[in-house]
């Protein structure tokens, strides 16, 4: 009998309210495309450049230019990919926790959600907006050096303590969902509804 209400309280809800507002966040998704379009277009921008640099119809520092813009695109789509991460994997963990369709039915990244996880996904996604922030700045550097520019050196110290700081965190949200006492991996892994007792 337990069993049977453990694996009712797992299985996704039939509330229609509930199953159009996760169909809503989940194809809100969709609003990420045109980020990744306007980045596989500068694929072939950056290409072209590149090339027109190798047979000398173009200076390295208008190329420079382009890289730039791309890293920049770069850095607003992974921004916009961590809004929608934390805003999409809050509704499973704080509004909707069974949720009201199949878990196979979202992204793989929401899968198995959990608010260790989410704070690990949302770590991660921040040192890799900190990193494409700091290939900028270098390349701002070297392009600084060869032209005379001014570099401010403390700006980039304090930059690269932050970065810091985000690496420290994210191990420090690994170690603890690792531990023996909040593993949700464990968690994850074990089928809703199947829990072994020392009881008939």
């Amino acid at each position: 009998m337990a069993d049977t209400q453990t694996t009712s309280t797992n299985q996704p809800t039939s509330d229609p309210f509930d199953q159009w507002c996760e169909t809503v966040m989940l194809k809100s998704r969709y609003l990420l495309v045109p980020f990744l379009f306007a980045l596989a277009v500068f694929i072939v921008r950056v290409g072209w450049d590149f090339f027109k640099v190798a047979l000398g119809m173009m200076e390295m520092e208008e190329a420079m230019h382009t890289t730039m813009m791309a890293l920049t695109l770069l850095d607003i789509t992974m921004i916009a990919n961590l809004i929608w991460l934390i805003a999409a994997g809050s509704y499973y963990v704080f509004v909707a926790s069974n949720g009201a369709l199949s878990p196979h039915e979202r992204p793989k990244c929401l899968q198995h959600v959990s608010t260790g996880l989410l704070k690990e996904k949302m770590a991660g996604s921040l040192i890799g907006v900190s990193s494409v922030h700091l290939l900028k700045l270098f390349l701002d550097i070297s392009e600084g050096m060869h032209n005379g520019k001014h570099i401010d050196w403390s700006s980039l110290g304090g930059l690269l303590a932050i970065h810091v700081t985000f690496l420290v965190g994210l191990m420090i949200f690994s170690v603890s969902n690792n531990s023996p006492h909040h593993n949700h991996r464990d968690e994850e892994k074990e089928p809703h509804g199947q829990k072994t007792t020392d009881h008939p």
